[in-house]
């Protein structure tokens, strides 16, 4: 069932995706392809913030909406890095870089392992970590105003 705070949480962590899929090629690798990293990211942070985000607001406190805001960007992390370790798979299957289906699914890890150490900068951690807070509160208020 569609409330206000689902669609405030589905808006603003997709705000906050697009704005770390933005800064984020600044970081990647010379020649890294970022084509569909704006769409993904967006889509699954819009999803997360309408599921997590959204589902619990209205019926906490103002602490628990914050702490709500920052699991929901901490799963959009984990979901995202898992993707795109996925989708590097995918591609380095093709060159027949795995032996096997086992150590493909392990390189889905190392793939996103790779990945992580990307998204340890000030500028990045700060609008994920300031942005979940401020969206949790967001939609903790809006859940209480319309419930």
């Amino acid at each position: 069932m569609p409330t206000a705070a689902k669609l405030t949480g589905c808006l603003l962590f997709a705000l906050i995706g697009a704005a770390v899929a933005l800064r984020l090629p600044v970081y990647l690798p010379q020649g890294m392809k970022t084509g569909l990293l704006l769409p993904i990211t967006v889509v699954v942070a819009a999803v997360l913030g309408w599921r997590i985000a959204g589902t619990r607001s209205g019926r906490q406190t103002y602490a628990d909406g914050a702490a709500t805001g920052v699991l929901t960007v901490a799963v959009t992390l984990l979901t995202l890095l898992f993707t795109f370790g996925l989708f590097e798979m995918l591609r380095l299957t093709q060159r027949m870089i795995y032996k096997g289906p086992m150590e493909a699914i392990i390189g889905i890890f190392e793939q996103a392992l790779k990945f992580a150490p990307m998204l340890l900068h000030t500028d990045l951690m700060l609008v994920m970590a300031v942005g979940g807070l401020m969206a949790g509160l967001a939609c903790e208020a809006v859940g209480r105003r319309w419930p």
